[in-house]
């Protein structure tokens, strides 16, 4: 008996997923947060569960996905979070890498339909952008921006569809806060997660911002992100008559980021650059939290706000 036998097709999507938790959480998360803003701290349980369980298990069905045509790939990298990954070690196969990602798609795709149409909808474009970003027959991974705006838009299409589960529609609100947090990982990427792929996507002839630009450059990009966050923080605290704990709170998190990316604004430091892009993706579901509660009417405890 193999020891993938012996652990069954749970244990291996459990091993599968343990790499990818950090990725699992975040783009959960932003469908559980974007549920919580359209809701106003209060969505409606069914729907936004519903929404929850599809997020989660089309993100991992696209991230194994991925993990399988890129395997060549993983096995050069240097990178130490790639080189200990179950289908790189060969304990779990290809085969049944497959059949969990063919399974996690039907769970996460059914699950959407019966929430709404919108969530259908926009489920359905997440699902088919993340397979032909990875399909060695249209590998839109290989396209220059084209890589780094679909990944980006990934956590705001998840995050739109916790606002449309909550809404039952596509509103504004979840729109803004989309387009915001596409902009906003955009232009972080290229720096904070891109440039630690470099060779690799190199020798397998991709094109990325991270290959093109300086380091400087992508630097400039992240502080941009951080600039432009807090201005869209400062505008839907305005335009959604939210409170001022939102602008508030999103100067003094910018602040602080802003002076971890200082630390590594002229060197490339992979240990460094980890770090502050762990900051980095807090500094944002901080301030999202914080747009949960900016959405509550806390002028009637707390007058000033």
């Amino acid at each position: 008996m193999t020891r993938e036998s012996s652990i069954g097709l749970i244990g291996a999507t459990v091993k599968l997923m343990n790499p990818k938790k950090s990725m699992i959480m975040a783009f959960t998360g932003s469908t559980i947060l974007g549920a919580l803003i359209a809701g106003k701290g209060f969505p409606p349980m069914r729907p936004t569960l519903l929404a929850i369980i599809s997020s989660l298990f089309i993100t991992f069905a696209a991230y194994i996905y991925n993990d399988i045509i890129d395997l060549d790939m993983d096995k050069e990298s240097q990178s130490s979070n790639k080189e200990n990954r179950p289908l790189v070690t060969g304990e779990i196969t290809v085969e049944t890498a497959q059949t969990i990602v063919i399974i996690c798609s039907v769970i996460g795709i059914v699950t959407a339909w019966f929430v709404n149409i919108t969530v259908f909808g926009v489920t359905l474009l997440w699902y088919g952008l993340f397979m032909a970003y990875s399909h060695p027959q249209i590998r839109l991974k290989k396209i220059f921006i084209v890589k780094t705006l679909i990944t980006s838009g990934g956590t705001a299409l998840a995050l739109l569809i916790g606002t449309s589960a909550a809404a039952g529609m596509l509103d504004t609100i979840g729109l803004f806060f989309a387009f915001s947090q596409w902009t906003f990982i955009s232009l972080m990427l290229p720096g904070l997660s891109d440039s630690f792929d470099l060779e690799e996507d190199q020798k397998y002839g991709m094109k990325t911002m991270a290959m093109v630009f300086s380091w400087k450059t992508k630097m400039d990009m992240t502080v941009a992100g951080s600039v432009f966050f807090t201005v869209m923080c400062f505008i839907a605290s305005y335009i959604f008559n939210m409170s001022l704990l939102l602008p508030a709170f999103c100067v003094a998190t910018t602040a602080y980021y802003l002076k971890q990316v200082s630390t590594i604004y002229n060197e490339f430091n992979a240990e460094e650059v980890w770090r502050v892009r762990k900051i980095g993706m807090g500094y944002y579901y901080m301030n999202l939290v914080i747009a949960i509660i900016s959405t509550l009417n806390l002028g009637t405890i707390i007058p000033f706000l």
